[in-house]
Order: C-alpha cells, then structure tokens, then sequence
C-alpha cells in the first residue's frame, strides 16, 4: 500500500516537472518570438549592434514579452485543467516575480543607463585639458545614477511582494480601463457599415477629374510662363547692334515691360493658388477613396460579419457602461459575469433547456481566449503606432538613445498592462468555478479585487464617455467635410 502510494507521488512529481519544463520551453519560443519582434518590427530601422542602449533596450522589451505571453498561458492552463496544481503555482510564482522584478528594478536601471551620458575621450592636449575639467560633473552624474539605482533596489527588496503587486494593478488598471474605453467605442464605430460615409464610384470620378483639371490648369499655366521668358530672352538677343539693342530694350521696358512684369507674376500667384487648391484635393480624393473601399468591403462576408459584430459590441459596450456608472456610483461589485447572466435570462425568459455549468466553461474558455487575443493586438498596435509618433529619425546617437528610452517605457507599460489584464480577467470567469477560486486562494490578500475593479469602472466609464464625444465629433466633421467635397464636385 505504502508502495503504491509512493510510486503515485513520483508519478505525480514526475507530471509537475514535465510540466514545468513545457512551460519553460514555451517561455524561450515567447521569447524567441521577442526578439524577432524587436528586431524585424521595433527597431527595423536601427541594428541592434549600432548602440549599446538600442541592445539593452530590445533585450528589455523583449523580455517584457516573453513574461506577458506567458502570464497569457498560465491563465489559458488555468481555465483548462491539463496541468497539476503545484506546477501551476510554481509557474505562477516565477512569472509575476520575474514580472515585478522587472517593472521595479531591472526597467528603471536599464533607463537609467541608457539616460546616464557617456564622457568623450580626445586625443588633443585641449581636448583633454577639456574633458578634465568637465569630468566631475560627469562623475556626479555617475554616482547619482548609481545612487539612485541602489535606491530602488533596496526600496524593492524592503517591500512585500503584495504590496508590489497591489501597486502595479492600481497603476495598471488605469492604462487598462484607458485603452479597453477606447477599444470598446472605437471597434464598433469602425466596423459598422451605418455610421460610413456613402460615397459612389461617380463622385468618386467626378473628384478625379476636378483633380486632374487642376493639374492641367497648372501644367498650362507653367508652360505659359515659361514661353513668356523664352520670347523675352529670344528678343532681347535677336536684336541686331549693341545699340539697337540697348534701345529696344529701354523701350521695350518703358511701354511694356511693366505689363509683361505685372501679367507673369498674376500667372505666378495664379499658379501658386492652384497648386494649393491641388494639395487640398488630393487630400479630399484620398479621404474619399478611403470611405469608398470601406463602404466595399462592408458588402463583403467578413466586412458583414464585422458589421454585426459591431452591433453586439455596441451593445457590450453600452451595457458595460452602465453597469460601470452604477458600481462607480453604489461602491459595490457585482459577482456574476456578464456570460452567467446572459445564460441566466436565456433559461428564464425562453424554453430553452441547456446546461448551463457546461455551455458556462466554454463560453468562457471562449471569451477569454478573444479578450486575450483582443488585448494583445491592442495593446501592441497601440505601443506601435506611439513608438513611431514619438520615433525622431535613427540617425544620431541621441536619437537612438530616445527610441532606447521609449521601447523601455513601452516594456513597463506592457508589463502593467498584461498584469492588470490577467487580475482584471478574474471577473469574467464564473462565480464557483475552480480557476476563480485557485486564483483568489493564490493572491489572497495581495490585491483588492474590489478596489480595483471600482478602479476600473470608474475609468473605463470616463474613458469610454470621451471616447464616444470624440468619435462622434469626428465623425460629424468627416461627414460635413464629405459633403462639401462632394457638393463643390
């Protein structure tokens, strides 16, 4: 007896280190797949080995992604009961420490290295004469940045785990609340086909053939122009005799050069206007080709299908907005997820008899996965298109060193925002299930499931308030911009 439970607990043992090698090994592909990322995507621009802060810097965000596609994995292995509850703790264990571990100490000292200026060496008696004199500002710039690195190793090692991760979700959770408000009002008002611009292939023709007529005006004026220089210089040269010349040119300028004069620069500033009206139509024509290939591909299957998708959205969204207001405004958290509720109503107000404990996991297993799938595009596509706003050209040494600070910052960012996503997930999964419980006996009282999530309504609502101000607002000057496009055509 005694053997047979023994060899069930090597067994077992023997189950929870394959497991843990398996997500070991998913650990280097996410980080494999970090690397390729900064390489071919963030920094396409730059070689890694052009500067020491764009290596550090991809070295760091790489990382970062690798620990939050694997945070993404331990919460799928969650919901999916394949692997043994003690490789899962020690998986979770490692995964938020090397998380914290990052976002409070390796990040900030790697920004500080890479903020931290390096002295320059002359080969010149001045030069050196130079650098001596400026090296103890340097040196103090050197033990201020060494300072401050110690201070926020020890400053973390004094803090409690649960207070590191408390703090990172209170961060986080506004980030997350900013960027789901947005999402949620910015996917509906991009997929459905209602709130498009009609725009027809005639007025679309009609915008190119007002472009191009301007085009021609301009071609004709230029040419004119030029034509009026070649005769003047072809009859000033003609003349015969110095005198003569001399003559017909002081006549020339006394009864008409002043006219020819005034009528090439009203031929110039004609020329000027029309090229700016051409700028201004090239852009109408763009928007408008823009609003013409979205009103087609809304006719297709999948643009029909992100059109009703759209809708339900909507939807959500307006639903998540209320029930966000009034737990803001209540101070209190409702337990049921928004799926438990829907299966809920369907058995009360429809015949419909269904399991709902089976159909519950999956739709959730189901909605998880899209909300992590939705999430990690988001919050990449919006760590991208931020990285390339604030991306100054790749040329010098200080601008390499910005895109080094910026990747480090967009790092941390994804960090408390793939946190505060796996903590925020804990609301969508139902009320008894295994992984809500294993997730809240794993925290404990580390986090404040309830001051967070009062966190996040409070955001999320504002966020999505002034999402929808701003959308709308846009979408009445892209409509008012439309029509006059398309009047004046």
């Amino acid at each position: 007896m005694a053997s047979s439970l023994d060899e069930a607990a090597v067994q077992n043992r023997l189950g929870g280190s394959t497991a843990i090698l398996a997500m070991s090994g998913m650990w280097v592909m996410f980080l494999a797949g970090g690397i390729w990322f900064s390489r071919r995507v963030l920094f396409r621009d730059l070689p890694l080995s052009s500067s020491s802060a764009v290596t550090l810097a991809a070295g760091g965000f790489s990382l970062s992604l690798s620990l939050s596609g694997l945070l993404i994995l331990l919460l799928g292995l969650q919901l999916a009961p394949v692997v043994d509850a003690h490789a899962r703790m020690v998986a979770w264990n490692t995964c938020l420490s090397g998380i914290l571990l990052m976002v409070y100490v390796l990040l900030p000292i790697s920004l500080l290295i890479i903020a931290c200026p390096r002295r320059s060496h002359s080969s010149s008696s001045g030069g050196s004469t130079a650098v001596k004199g400026s090296s103890l500002p340097h040196r103090v710039q050197l033990l201020c940045c060494g300072g401050l690195a110690l201070y926020i190793v020890f400053w973390t090692m004094k803090q409690s785990s649960g207070f590191l991760l408390s703090t990172t979700g209170s961060i986080g959770v506004v980030l997350v609340a900013i960027v789901s408000g947005y999402g949620a009002v910015k996917f509906p008002y991009s997929n459905i086909s209602r709130l498009m611009n009609p725009v027809t292939r005639m007025q679309l023709r009609e915008q190119q053939k007002r472009l191009l007529h301007t085009l021609q005006l301009i071609g004709e004026r230029k040419r004119a122009v030029l034509l009026e220089r070649h005769n003047r210089a072809s009859g000033l040269s003609a003349a015969p005799g110095r005198a003569k010349g001399y003559v017909s040119s002081v006549l020339g300028w006394i009864l008409g050069g002043a006219s020819e004069g005034s009528s090439e620069k009203d031929m110039l500033y004609e020329i000027e206007a029309l090229e700016s009206m051409s700028s201004e139509m090239y852009t109408s024509l763009e928007n408008l080709t823009e609003e013409r290939q979205r009103v087609l591909y809304s006719t297709t299957r999948i643009g029909r299908i992100k059109n009703l998708w759209g809708w339900i959205m909507s939807l959500v969204c307006c639903y998540k907005i209320i029930t966000s207001s009034r737990n803001f405004i209540k101070g209190n958290v409702t337990d049921r997820s928004l799926i438990e509720r829907v299966l809920r109503a369907a058995i009360t107000y429809t015949p419909l008899e269904i399991d709902v404990q089976y159909w519950l996991r999956l739709l959730t297993v189901l909605f998880i996965g899209y909300l992590a799938i939705s999430n990690t595009r988001n919050c990449i596509s919006q760590l991208l298109s931020i990285f390339r706003l604030l991306q100054p050209h790749a040329g010098m040494e200080s601008s390499q060193k910005t895109n080094a600070a910026i990747a480090i910052i967009m790092a941390q960012m994804m960090l408390l925002y793939f946190c505060t996503c796996t903590l925020m997930m804990r609301g969508a999964l139902p009320l008894n299930s295994r992984a809500r419980i294993e997730l809240e006996r794993f925290f404990g009282d580390k986090v404040d499931f309830a001051s967070m999530q009062l966190r996040f309504d409070c955001t999320f609502a504002i966020a999505a308030c002034v999402s929808a101000a701003l959308l709308a607002l846009q979408w009445f000057y892209r409509r008012a911009t439309t029509k006059r496009v398309l009047k004046t055509a």
